[in-house]
This record gives C-alpha cells, structure tokens and sequence, in this order.
C-alpha cells in the first residue's frame, strides 16, 4: 500500500483526506472547508480500518464518498463508495471501510 485516499465524489469532486505508507496523514489539497475535520484510526495500516470521521458535519458534506487504496504506481487495489444521506445534526459521521487484511 502505498496511500489511501478519501474523496467526495458527489456533489462535486474534492480530495478530503489521504494517509501515506507511513501512516502519516498528509492532505496538501484539502479543501479549506475540510481542514482539521476530517480523520482516521492512527493504527490503519495494522487494523485495516480505513474508517473516515468528519467532525462537524454540515449541509456541504452530504453525497456520495470514495475511499481508494493504491498500491505502487499508483494501481488501484480496492476502492470503497459510501453514500451520506440526510442525517440529523451529530457531532460526527463515520464513513466506514474496513479491509479484510492488514495493509503493512
């Protein structure tokens, strides 16, 4: 594995968290209205659960959500599409993913 990247794909296309190999969040082109609201389990590699929080949600953050993992150059090894509905007013959502194996 070399990272994994959630993006929300639907209503329109915007990168809102990616994990390097080393486990290290890295999120250059997060859009300013997902930064420091989004993140993930720290042992992800180990545990295989890729699971995206988003603190704070709004009306924005409605739609449909992609989690992809590529492996090296940058072939896709398994991707994930989650679909947020209208939901009431938490203080999170969870976007789940979980893989069947560990990605080290």
């Amino acid at each position: 594995m070399e990272k994994v990247q959630w993006s929300q794909v639907e209503p329109k296309y915007r990168i809102i968290h990616v994990v390097n190999s080393q486990n290290r969040s890295d999120q250059p082109e997060e859009p300013e209205e997902y930064r420091n609201r989004t993140m993930v389990n720290e042992d992800l590699l180990e545990s295989g659960d890729l699971t995206l929080t988003i603190k704070d949600p709004t009306e924005d953050d409605l739609g449909k959500y992609t989690c992809v993992i590529f492996g090296k150059d940058n072939q896709i090894m398994q991707e994930k599409t989650v679909q947020v509905e209208r939901k009431e007013r938490d203080l999170n959502w969870l976007l789940p993913f979980c893989c069947s194996a560990s990605l080290n």
